[in-house]
């Protein structure tokens, strides 16, 4: 039984070397399963479903392997962005947060005015270029042989839905004049992508801060007017490079305080405009 397991594992094994030796995608691998769940309770409008990618196990567990090395030969040879937190090892979600809290903090310590504003980019996985995200995995280092592979996979693939009543018979696949952007959220190395991706352009999200610590009291006035300029700069830089904003996502947050005649700090509310 033990033999058995190990001439499959082996024969498995011959299988995506040879795959990955000729850059061959086999057509099984080209099946992927899309199935959608809901991004608000009860909203079934096709906009507001979120469309998530069933691989082949051995092809994702290729994917995933082969761009992970990749993440790590870019971290030892300093290639990322040291401010970059998500799918890296060693890093977490909560530092981010840690950071945040520390920088309202000092504001609050020091009495000086913040203004932050949260521009969230929408659809940012489905807006990859696959062109530009294998043309990225060569530049910091991928096999050249891998990112034929998975471009050749990505214009072969034939996406099936996938619901409660079971696989759908018709595909629809990528071409010319309905082009399929994106490397697949379910893919396993969607998220080294990502991180690549956000090396060479402008496409994640993004939170500015606007204050002058060398300004005892800063004018509200002039802190809005700085922060109306920045919008339209990250959304001019966002649509050069494929992006674009969720307007209805993007937020802002102002403390400014006033002070008492005794000189006691006091946070002040504003009412939108």
């Amino acid at each position: 039984m033990q033999r058995s397991k190990e001439h499959l594992v082996q024969g498995q094994l011959q299988l995506v070397n040879y795959a990955i030796k000729h850059s061959y995608c086999y057509n099984r691998w080209s099946k992927v399963a899309a199935f959608m769940i809901q991004k608000e309770p009860r909203n079934t409008k096709v906009h507001r479903l979120r469309v998530i990618h069933l691989y082949e196990a051995d092809f994702n567990l290729l994917l995933g392997v082969e761009w992970q090395q990749l993440t790590h030969h870019c971290i030892n040879n300093n290639l990322l962005n040291p401010w970059q937190f998500g799918g890296l090892p060693g890093r977490d979600a909560t530092t981010p947060v840690f950071l945040e809290e520390l920088r309202w903090e000092i504001s609050r310590a020091s009495r000086r005015s913040l203004l932050r504003m949260d521009f969230n980019a929408t659809s940012c996985y489905d807006r990859i270029i696959p062109n530009i995200a294998n043309l990225a995995g060569r530049s910091f280092g991928q096999h050249r042989a891998l990112c034929f592979l998975h471009a050749k996979f990505l214009e072969d693939a034939q996406y099936i839905l996938k619901t409660k009543l079971g696989l759908s018979e018709e595909a629809y696949s990528h071409c010319e004049i309905h082009p399929i952007f994106g490397t697949g959220q379910g893919s396993a190395n969607s998220p080294v992508i990502w991180t690549q991706i956000y090396m060479v352009g402008f496409v994640d999200d993004s939170a500015n801060c606007i204050n002058d610590f060398t300004n005892s009291f800063q004018e509200v006035e002039t802190l809005i007017h700085k922060a109306q300029q920045d919008p339209q700069l990250w959304n001019d830089l966002l649509d050069s490079s494929g992006g674009a904003l969720e307007v209805r996502k993007c937020m802002f947050y102002l403390a400014h305080y006033q002070f008492t005649p005794r000189g006691a700090p006091v946070l002040q509310s504003f009412a939108p405009d």
